[in-house]
Formats: structure tokens, sequence, C-alpha cells
């Protein structure tokens, strides 16, 4: 079993917030694998920002979020935390074998300037570009797929305030 990430003081070394950034994202996708979709857990909790959002766009695994429309920002759906743990469970609970591993990551950590990954919404210190493989969606078949994760410092610690799938990779990649 996976231990529960506990989140560390921010360090001003650029491999130590690295590190603890894909120590997040491990986390993350380890919660997928172990099906962790209880908002509630320390899981969550001790990685994702109170306002943490996740942003999907309308795909196979999103169907019964998203209608089909022709616009894809008309298909985008912001996701809460609870949300997120919902759409999960069903989409664990549709695809049994269902698995998520990490591939690579890269990370910027921005100095002077914050990005934005929603308008109006919480702005980033930091991006986590995620390549990932997801297999059993559907059974014999793993597909790549890339995320990114937005974070921020909040009260002295790295936390996730956003991910979205990055959209193309053919469906139903998500994350």
């Amino acid at each position: 079993m996976f231990s529960v990430l506990r989140p560390s003081t921010v360090s001003h070394d650029p491999d130590k917030t690295a590190a603890r950034l894909k120590e997040i994202c491990d986390s993350y996708i380890e919660g997928l694998n172990v099906r962790d979709f209880d908002p509630n857990s320390p899981r969550w909790r001790s990685t994702l920002a109170p306002n943490f959002r996740l942003l999907v766009t309308s795909d196979a695994m999103y169907e019964h979020l998203t209608p089909a429309t022709e616009a894809a920002a008309e298909n985008t759906k912001d996701l809460d935390i609870t949300a997120m743990c919902d759409v999960l469970r069903q989409s664990a609970r549709e695809n049994p074998s269902w698995h998520s591993r990490l591939v690579d990551a890269a990370v910027t950590v921005y100095k002077d300037e914050k990005a934005e990954f929603m308008k109006q919404g919480p702005q980033a210190d930091a991006e986590v570009w995620c390549s990932c493989e997801h297999s059993g969606v559907p059974e014999g078949v793993t597909r790549s797929a890339m995320w990114v994760g937005y974070f921020a410092v909040l009260n002295g610690d790295w936390r996730l305030v956003g991910a979205r799938h990055v959209s193309g990779m053919g469906s139903p990649d998500f994350i």
C-alpha cells in the first residue's frame, strides 16, 4: 500500500521542490489506482488545495457528465474535489481493470509571475506536465495521456490547486 504523503515545508532548493511536486503527482496517480475516492481521505486533504479544480473535456470516460456538443469549450467541466471523486469512482466501477502509471514529469516553478489555468480561478506558483499510461480502458488496451498539475504554496506547503487533461491524445485518455 502506498503511504499517504504529508506536506513538507516549502524548500528554496529547486531539486527538492521538483521532487516534492513529483511526489504529490505520484500520490494523485496512486490514489486513482487504489480507488481512494473519498474526498475527505488523508491523501486528498494533505495534497489538494481546498479550492482544487479538475478541468475535464468531454470524452468517452466523461460521457455521463458532458453532453455532446459541437464546441469543445461548452464541453469543459470544472469539478471540485467531491465531484472529481464521484466521477473517478464511477469510471473505476465501469472499468474495473483501469490502472494508471506516471511515466515522466516536467516541473516548472514560477519566480515572479503565476500561471493561470482557469479564468477567475486560483493561480499557480508551479506546474507539472505529466506523461502517463492508462491501461484497462477498455480491457487489454494501454494508452498514453498527458495532464498538467497546477501547484500553489498555501500556508507554507505545496498543494495541488488544479489539474487539466490535455486533449488530443485520443479518447478515453483522462485524469
